[in-house]
């Protein structure tokens, strides 16, 4: 068989299931025959021990007859015996000879026709021994498997050249390209952060080479078909999956994206069985909005290089905050560093680029004029194919140690949410520390612009729609707490004792804090640090209040939960439950790393009282050490949160 080795390899693979049913049924006809061969065996050497015991009964009782017909033959030649037969008498002894003489001649005859027999059987059983129908049932459903097998490996080859990039891009005439958004992050199907810019979305898709979404683009195209007006042109790679729309993959690693639940490439409805790759790409295409763009998943992937849409704005995101365009000179500074070729993408068609930055000043004033000038020679699709733009492996490790030097990712490993829980301790301090000293907090003054000049949109707590005027107020920022890969939130409180929180969820936003806001703000931690319990009634915390009137009590409260939680989870030992002893063990974790987060933000405010007091609440459920040892391996010593290429594999 053609490559059997690689077809091997491909039916564990790829038909793991019919494999498993073939080795099921071959091992089940190969056992039947085994095990009757066994016991045919068995059968055999009883009856033949039998056969083997009747032929001496036979022979035995053969020597016992000649014996009684010797002694009849000796007796008839007596006087006795001549005169008895003279005179009619019987002769006793005789007659009983002669009676055992028949007893013997049918005892012999018994035990011959059971030797007969025996052998008979014996021989069918030989026969029967000897028929390999069983283990050839066996060898037929291995071979059958392997020529359906060897089938499915032709279809499977073409299938595999089908998805490749190029043969996509021949075939329909497409440009594949893969954008980077400058002012926007999908959310929660990407492993970014909100805020990253697009020239570390390069340098992460460059070094790291992790699995993308890219769209396809053909002429007669505009920007709607596109999610930004800039990006990536891919000249190699797999797709391993096509939608005809935006399916949002979730990113799970680097190297693997998420399939959405709905069956965008069913084929049978919008729920309907999986589609085979070819025909997905096919729909893909083809089947394409006029007006938006197709999602296809790749790996294993090469840029040819870096293009520029000079179309004018037409997408969903084309809004303020959210623009999807670079000036021309940003993107050529960057691509330079990298050697990274540059297009320029009209009408949906691809031209040589003859930019420059000593090209725009005399054309400022006519950006058609501009534009045409740096236009230059139109591609065709495959031609772009012939890009030798490569990435040295030098270069992708300085990249790396750069990325990994200040994270961009989000932090999906266990170890994260016990940092947060962490985070969230120290900012439950700050706010219960303002809502009960406000007037002794100290912190440098800031600039009362500062809000109007840097932050983007400043807004009241969703629970206060009050708005603030900020003229005449001062300000003191009186607490800065890291985030993981995000900005830091900053505390600020005014001269005339309003408490302002600044965070970075998207945008950057300033939130006025009244008592209530501050309140539930330490509810929002809570709940992070899966804590919501706290308060007596869940959904009741403005009546039933938060143990915030004070820090002894916050931590007796926090003291009692976890000492629920520890009772649960002994309970889950003694009943050997391992998924609740998880549960419940990650549950106290994140409580004790609150705790311990509180303790290290007064030890910073110099409130030794609160910070010894939540040390050794935290210290009865954790050693010191073991806390400890977790933020050695996660922060450095400039207190950068740590993330490796390993954590995102």
């Amino acid at each position: 068989m053609e490559k059997p080795l690689e077809i091997r390899q491909f039916s564990k693979k790829q038909l793991t299931e019919d494999r498993q049913k073939t080795a099921v049924t071959a091992r089940q006809s190969r056992f039947e025959y085994f095990n009757q061969q066994r016991n045919l065996e068995e059968k055999i050497t009883a009856i033949s021990q039998e056969a083997t015991g009747h032929q001496a009964s036979s022979e035995q009782i053969a020597e016992e007859i000649s014996n009684i017909e010797n002694q009849i033959n000796q007796r008839a030649d007596t006087a006795l015996s001549r005169f008895l037969r003279r005179l009619n008498l019987p002769n006793k002894k005789t007659e009983k000879l002669k009676a055992s003489l028949k007893n013997k001649k049918i005892a012999g005859a018994d035990f011959a026709r059971r030797h007969q027999d025996a052998q008979e059987l014996v021989e069918q059983l030989q026969a029967a021994k000897a028929d390999k129908t069983k283990l050839a049932t066996a060898k037929k459903t291995i071979s059958d498997f392997y020529q359906q097998t060897q089938k499915a490996w032709n279809e499977y080859l073409n299938e595999e050249k089908q998805r490749e990039v190029v043969n996509v891009v021949k075939k329909y005439q497409v440009i594949v390209v893969h954008s980077l958004h400058p002012n926007w992050v999908p959310g929660e199907t990407s492993l970014l952060n909100q805020g990253i810019n697009w020239q570390t979305k390069l340098k992460i898709a460059l070094a790291l080479e992790p699995n993308i979404a890219v769209s396809t683009i053909r002429a007669g195209d505009n920007s709607s078909n596109l999610i930004a007006r800039m990006g990536l042109i891919i000249k190699s790679g797999k797709i391993t999956h096509a939608y005809h729309q935006d399916a949002a993959t979730q990113a799970i690693t680097l190297k693997a994206r998420a399939t959405p639940m709905a069956g965008l490439r069913g084929s049978t409805g919008p729920w309907g069985v999986p589609e085979k790759i070819t025909e997905q790409i096919e729909k893909a295409i083809t089947n394409r909005a006029p007006h938006s763009y197709n999602e296809l998943n790749i790996e294993s992937w090469q840029t040819a290089g870096f293009y520029f849409c000079v179309d004018d704005k037409q997408n969903y995101l084309g809004k303020k905050g959210y623009e999807d365009l670079v000036d021309l000179d940003e993107i050529y500074q960057a691509i330079q560093e990298l050697n990274l070729p540059l297009y320029i993408m009209k009408n949906g068609e691809l031209h040589e680029s003859k930019y420059h930055p000593q090209l725009k000043q005399p054309y400022l004033r006519d950006a058609e004029e501009f534009l045409n000038n740096i236009t230059g020679r139109k591609l065709a699709p495959e031609e772009v194919l012939d890009s030798r733009f490569q990435i040295s492996e030098d270069k992708k490790e300085v990249i790396k140690q750069e990325l990994f030097t200040d994270p961009p990712f989000r932090c999906t490993f266990p170890e994260a949410e016990h940092i947060k829980s962490k985070l969230c301790g120290e900012e439950a301090y700050v706010i219960i520390k303002a809502l009960n000293s406000k007037n002794t907090l100290t912190g440098e003054i800031v600039d009362s612009q500062m809000f109007v000049n840097d932050v983007v949109g400043f807004r009241a707590n969703p629970l206060n729609t009050l708005s603030k005027n900020l003229s005449g107020e001062t300000f003191r920022k009186i607490a800065e707490i890291k985030q993981i890969g995000n900005r830091p939130l900053q505390y600020f409180v005014s001269n005339q004792g309003t408490l302002y929180k600044r965070q970075w969820s998207g945008q950057d936003k300033c939130y006025y804090l009244n008592e209530e806001s501050s309140e539930r703000l330490v509810h929002d931690s809570l709940t992070m640090a899966e804590l919501s319990q706290l308060s007596t009634a869940a959904g009741k915390w403005r009546k039933e209040r938060l143990a915030i009137t004070s820090f002894a009590k916050y931590l007796e409260a926090i003291k009692n939960k976890i000492e629920d939680l520890f009772e649960q989870y002994q309970q889950a030992i003694a009943d050997n439950q391992p998924k609740q002893i998880a549960f419940y063990k990650d549950r106290i974790d994140n409580f004790v790393f609150h705790v311990y987060g509180i303790s290290d933000r007064a030890r910073q405010c110099q409130d030794n009282e609160t910070a010894e007091a939540a040390f050794k609440l935290a210290s009865e459920f954790m050693p010191p050490e073991q806390y400890q040892a977790l933020l050695k391996k996660r922060f450095d010593d400039n207190g950068q949160f740590l993330i490796t290429e390993a954590d995102l594999a």
